[in-house]
């Protein structure tokens, strides 16, 4: 691959700061006899693009607790070009607010991520805003309250 894979979230516990002492546990083998890589808790994926990027991995399989998170990267894999225009819209909305708006836009998102998330057929739009809410909320923390609605 010429170009780096970079995640595209911000995650708590994330592993991109310390990817250089991570490297040097990777296998000798990785990219030549081992092709294949798991990872179970992808979170933002730090590791998962490192390996993609530096590495020839035939087959990549990756798993999180976070069904939305899990969501968002099936949305990407599948239906990249949608998530990406979703993702356009919602930025453009954004930043041409002030940020009292900015703010009435956030909580609107959030409510609207919140009502939608379960429904089967709002992929590309969970996936889009589970991405705006990350990249605009605090430290991209994700949180649930104690009836599963994000909540930061």
């Amino acid at each position: 691959m010429d170009t780096p894979v970079k995640p595209f979230l911000k995650w708590v516990g994330g592993k991109a700061q310390v990817l250089n002492e991570i490297r040097q546990q990777y296998p000798a083998e990785l990219g030549r006899r081992i092709t294949k890589y798991a990872e179970p808790f992808v979170g933002g994926g730090a590791v998962l693009f490192d390996v993609i990027s530096r590495h020839r991995i035939q087959h990549a399989y990756i798993s999180d607790i976070n069904k939305e998170l899990i969501t968002t990267y099936t949305a990407i894999r599948d239906h990249v070009d949608d998530v990406i225009n979703e993702l356009q819209r919602l930025e453009s909305n954004y930043t041409a607010a002030d940020n009292a708006l900015q703010k009435e836009i956030y909580y609107k998102n959030r409510q609207r991520f919140n009502d939608i998330k379960l429904l089967k057929n709002s992929t590309i739009e969970t996936s889009s805003l589970f991405i705006f809410l990350n990249k605009t909320c605090f430290n991209g923390l994700y949180r649930v309250n104690s009836h599963g609605n994000f909540n930061v």
